[in-house]
């Protein structure tokens, strides 16, 4: 699971025998950055990260109300995350459901 803590991280390459920090968000258009989501989905609607004060079971009401398509997936994905990071577990219970979240966010194709 990446937190906001973790959401920005460099990445270390292995170049002549020594490891050395690497940037790959270094190459990206100052453009895009400055503009945020929005700019670099146009037309996408409502922008795909949550607002501030939305905590993740209205954020996943939202994403249904504009992809009730997905609405299933949607739904099952937020109930394991809600019980991994809010309901007191036992850690093999934690691992399984741990497992059957990133089974399900692989398999998701919105």
């Amino acid at each position: 699971m990446v937190r906001q803590s973790d959401a920005h991280a460099w990445a270390e390459v292995w170049i002549d025998g020594d490891w050395r920090r690497y940037d790959p968000t270094a190459a990206v258009s100052p453009a895009r950055i400055e503009g945020g989501l929005d700019f670099a989905i146009p037309d996408a609607g409502r922008s795909p990260v949550p607002l501030h004060s939305e905590g993740p079971t209205d954020y996943a009401s939202a994403a249904v109300s504009a992809r009730p398509d997905l609405g299933s997936d949607i739904r099952s994905i937020t109930k394991l995350y809600l019980r991994l990071r809010y309901e007191i577990a036992g850690e093999a219970n934690d691992r399984q459901l741990l497992d059957e979240l990133r089974k399900r966010i692989r398999a998701f194709r919105p």
